[in-house]
């Protein structure tokens, strides 16, 4: 399984677990676009999402969901143009030694994104998202032949 996480903190993995009903390999984009202890409630959900992916339920003892997760990008890395950058599988960003989605045509994409949101956009620490830039990149996600399937889940309110 391929995990791709994006934190306000840009939280970007990838790993590669087996996966034996389909041809493909599973990727998970995990994001939390905002900062601050305020929203601390953003980079708990997405920790803990990705504790999920690789380990089930935790439940409701005080796992510390924190440990052992790799961020790939962080601060000021964490923009609406890197998020979208990193699903289109962006030659740059990986050549400049940036993880991004490499994924194929028998592949499954799961997104995750959390933070705040409106009508129309999601939130970064600095910037907005705006729905038509996100909906262009995954039209041409499906027109590059990305994902046999894709999932993609905001917790954002409004959006």
């Amino acid at each position: 399984m391929k995990v791709l996480c994006l934190l306000s903190l840009l939280y970007l993995s990838v790993n590669s677990l087996p996966v034996n009903e389909f041809n493909g390999k599973n990727w998970v984009v995990l994001v939390a676009g905002s900062n601050t202890w305020g929203n601390y409630r953003h980079q708990a959900d997405v920790y803990h999402a990705y504790q999920i992916v690789y380990n089930g339920p935790t439940g409701h003892n005080g796992t510390d969901v924190y440990h052992g997760v790799p961020k790939h990008y962080t601060g000021k890395e964490v923009t609406p143009e890197n998020f979208l950058k990193v699903l289109a599988g962006d030659k740059g960003l990986k050549k400049a030694g940036k993880k991004v989605l490499e994924s194929g045509p028998n592949d499954h994409v799961f997104i995750f994104f959390d933070d705040h949101g409106s009508p129309d956009l999601v939130a970064f620490p600095d910037k907005y998202l705006y729905a038509k830039l996100l909906m262009k990149t995954l039209k041409q996600m499906h027109q590059d032949k990305k994902y046999a399937k894709l999932v993609f889940y905001i917790e954002a309110c409004k959006s």
